[in-house]
């Protein structure tokens, strides 16, 4: 995607989080909302793909459930 499209798109998202009505919404259900900007959210990514084998494994064992 071209990078002036993408800003467009995460500019866009980030300021529909901020909508008034939005946030009345997820306060009346109980959500827990933190949204995560877009350049922010693609380094987390890059670094989970980053992570070492072994701490894949270990993660796994942890978050995965048992069969």
């Amino acid at each position: 995607m071209p990078k002036d499209r993408l800003e467009i798109l995460q500019k866009a998202f980030m300021a529909t989080t901020r909508d008034p009505a939005l946030l009345a919404e997820a306060e009346k259900a109980k959500l827990d909302f933190k949204p995560t900007d877009g350049p922010t959210a693609a380094r987390l990514f890059a670094e989970i793909y980053e992570m070492k084998p072994a701490l894949v494994a270990k993660l796994k064992e942890i978050v995965l459930p048992k069969k």
